[in-house]
């Protein structure tokens, strides 16, 4: 399984060397994190169905459109 997180990074691997890897996995830590959080607000309001449900109520309409028309 651990194979497959790495797919695709040969390149960087063979240039960065094994730093990438300590870059990867403090990444994955926020990462990890970030996806508690946002668990603990879907818990909190059952109301929120998808990520722009939590943006909308956050940080307002106007910024979401904009940021998922600029994103997708």
């Amino acid at each position: 399984m651990v194979q497959a997180y790495f797919m695709g990074s040969g390149k960087t691997l063979s240039v960065s060397g094994t730093s990438i890897v300590l870059t990867y996995l403090i990444i994955g830590f926020f990462f990890f994190f970030v996806m508690r959080a946002m668990g603990e607000l879907l818990l909190a309001n059952t109301n929120f169905k998808t990520f722009a449900d939590f943006a909308t109520a956050y940080i307002g309409p106007w910024q979401v459109s904009f940021w998922l028309v600029l994103l997708v």
